[in-house]
């Protein structure tokens, strides 16, 4: 009996927690070669330590339909995985780097197809089943600038350029070559809405109640992170609306991550802080709120080492 409860204790080790949720959580991957996690639930103010080898000195990138997308940090080659079933599907390797990806389906899907978009301005399309990427150029009307966030927005991908920070559209075609994004009816910048215009800035982009939304983060000249601002496209009035208030919404932002669409927006989280972006650098873990502009921290998980590690919010 005891032998079996060991066995079983050492199994459950090997496995992230899958308890139902209905909010993110909060994984620092940490060790010299990234070979234990620590999974925090907020809600329970609690942490779980787990070393799965499947995540061992891999960078999570970003998650959706319950799998994660990760990066090995020696070969560089994506993947997928799901942490429920373990099942894992390799994708082709590339010496670019991958900044979005645009979840079109489940990776599981028999019919499967991948959008991603990487450095050099390029639109990746993987259809599963075939050894290669397939690599187009994205053509923007500003030829010097690029997309630097993307979502998927009904049927359309919508990004947001990285220079000139104004909102462009997957253009309807005919042929797929060259990709090319058009200024969306928004024609203005969100440069000119920015409350701290010379200070460092990271943006990222959410869809939530059939909305587009930007989140700005803004930090001093010494990396600390300052203030937040939220915009929404109001394709009506064909302008950029400040968002002063999400009522019972909550965004959870990962800050460090080099994956740039790395971010959720949950609604009634029981045990979360609504109105309210939750956000982790190193080993902290920040709230800010939205009506008194006020930020609060915390150190969740004691045992993990600023050195060595990274961390990210991931659903599943």
């Amino acid at each position: 009996m005891g032998e079996t409860n060991n066995k079983n204790l050492q199994l459950n080790y090997l496995k992230p927690p899958l308890t139902p949720q209905s909010h993110p959580w909060l994984i620092f991957c940490h060790g010299k070669h990234k070979q234990r996690q620590t999974f925090y639930s907020v809600p329970e103010s609690r942490y779980y330590v787990k070393i799965i080898p499947e995540l061992r000195n891999k960078r999570i990138c970003y998650s959706c339909y319950g799998w994660l997308l990760l990066k090995d940090l020696d070969t560089h080659i994506y993947s997928f995985i799901n942490p429920h079933s373990m099942e894992k599907i390799q994708l082709p390797q590339t010496s670019l780097r991958i900044k979005s990806y645009i979840p079109w389906c489940p990776p599981d899907n028999p019919d499967r197809i991948f959008f991603f978009i990487s450095e050099d301005n390029l639109f990746l399309i993987w259809y599963g089943q075939v050894e290669t990427f397939v690599e187009y150029y994205i053509e923007l009307e500003d030829e010097n600038d690029e997309i630097g966030v993307a979502v998927l927005h009904g049927r359309y991908v919508y990004g947001l350029t990285h220079h000139g920070m104004k909102l462009v559209k997957m253009k309807d075609q005919k042929t797929l070559f060259p990709i090319r994004f058009e200024n969306s009816i928004i024609k203005e910048s969100l440069l000119q809405y920015r409350r701290h215009f010379s200070l460092p800035f990271k943006t990222y982009m959410i869809t939530s109640c059939n909305e587009i939304m930007v989140v700005v983060q803004a930090y001093s000249l010494n990396g600390r992170v300052l203030d937040f601002q939220i915009f929404r496209a109001d394709f009506t009035k064909r302008t950029w609306e400040e968002v002063n208030n999400i009522d019972n919404r909550t965004i959870f932002l990962s800050s460090d991550n080099e994956y740039d669409k790395c971010c959720f927006i949950i609604e009634n989280g029981s045990g979360i802080k609504s109105n309210s972006i939750y956000f982790s650098e190193l080993t902290c873990l920040y709230i800010y709120d939205l009506k008194d502009r006020s930020i609060s921290i915390s150190r969740p998980c004691p045992a993990v080492s600023r050195y060595y590690s990274f961390q990210c919010w991931v659903e599943f």
